[in-house]
């Protein structure tokens, strides 16, 4: 162990030295220890001019003028015909046509959804001009029976009245019934003369002397009749005929408030039918007016060229049958005489080395 020690320093010290022996050698045979030597440098010669700055980047060749045809559906919608690119057409003919049979079905549930709407505002406004009719109907008998009830009280209290006709009435019975007991007691005086002269029965004399009982008990009930209607009867009576007027004078005004509350809840239905007749309306108009547009026309003679679809690095793919279009996307270009222009975005680093009016 130790001899292998000793040799491997050996080798280690040899290595060292040829390494270094070589390196003398280069600098030696390379000059990297002798003086600079001067060297003429050569290159461009300067002088003033213009300094070219360009930019490459991707663009649209386009007329400057030119029709823009464009899907007018407010929805994704599915090109079925698209007339072939390159095509001269004439004003008037079919270019573009898009799926809507999505539309044809709302269009038929929304026409179901029109005609339920019809027939609730038509329920709304004929319940509101029955209202209209009950409300009439409930014031005139209201007003009917506050001056039926104020004839009554008037009939009662004025001069010749019922008052003044039962009071007569009560005095009236009590006068008769007093010349009744009058004739009665004349008949019962004869009666007794006769019966002590031996010319009338005993019963005579007292059927007559019960005539004169009885026609003094129903004169003494008539006046007790008469004084009670006097002092109750008549002041109670006269109280419920003041109280009724009162109660339908009251009665007209709950009445009055009561048809304005039902014909507002009534017209509220009639406004919320209507307001939901025009919405459903509108939107059918808007159905039929999106399946109007299904179909493109040209507006004027000229070439179709297709619309591409918008990509955030220049031109993208262009419309084809079968593809899918948004709303407002040009599907067809027809370009009008008068030159081309170039469509290109450069991007914001490149902007400062673009000045307004280079080519």
């Amino acid at each position: 162990m130790k001899k292998r020690k000793k040799r491997g320093g050996l080798y280690a010290v040899l290595l060292l030295v040829a390494v270094l022996g070589g390196t003398g050698y280069l600098a030696t045979e390379k000059g990297w220890f002798r003086a600079e030597e001067e060297v003429a440098i050569e290159g461009a010669e300067a002088r003033r001019g213009d300094l070219l700055i360009s930019e490459t980047v991707r663009g649209n060749l386009e007329a400057k003028d030119s029709i823009s045809l464009r899907s007018e559906i407010e929805r994704e919608s599915t090109v079925l015909f698209l007339i072939e690119e390159g095509t001269v057409v004439e004003a008037g003919d079919l270019v573009v046509e898009m799926d809507v049979s999505e539309l044809e079905e709302r269009k038929i549930t929304q026409e179901i959804d029109v005609k339920s709407a019809e027939a609730q505002f038509t329920k709304a406004r004929e319940q509101y001009e029955i209202q209209v009719i009950q409300n009439e109907t409930d014031m005139a008998e209201a007003k009917l029976d506050e001056e039926l009830t104020r004839m009554d009280l008037e009939k009662y209290v004025v001069n010749d009245g019922e008052w003044t006709h039962e009071l007569a009435q009560s005095e009236e019975t009590i006068a008769l019934r007093e010349e009744e007991l009058t004739r009665a007691e004349d008949e019962l005086r004869n009666t007794e003369i006769l019966f002590e002269k031996g010319f009338a029965q005993a019963l005579e004399k007292e059927a007559d002397e019960a005539t004169v009982r009885r026609i003094s008990v129903e004169i003494d009930q008539a006046r007790r009749s008469r004084d009670l209607k006097v002092a109750y009867e008549h002041k109670r009576r006269l109280k419920e005929l003041n109280a009724a007027v009162k109660t339908a004078e009251r009665n007209i005004e709950k009445t009055r408030k009561q048809a304005v509350a039902r014909l507002a809840d009534f017209e509220a239905a009639r406004e919320a039918a209507s307001y939901r007749l025009k919405r459903e309306q509108d939107t059918l108009e808007k159905i039929v007016e999106q399946i109007s547009k299904a179909k493109i026309f040209a507006p004027e003679s000229g070439i179709v060229v297709y619309g591409r679809k918008k990509s955030r690095w220049g031109g993208g793919e262009p419309v084809e049958e079968g593809g899918s279009v948004h709303n407002r996307q040009e599907v067809i270009s027809m370009p009008r005489p008068g030159g081309m222009t170039v469509q290109a975005s450069l991007h914001e680093t490149r902007l400062k080395k673009i000045g307004v009016g280079q080519r």
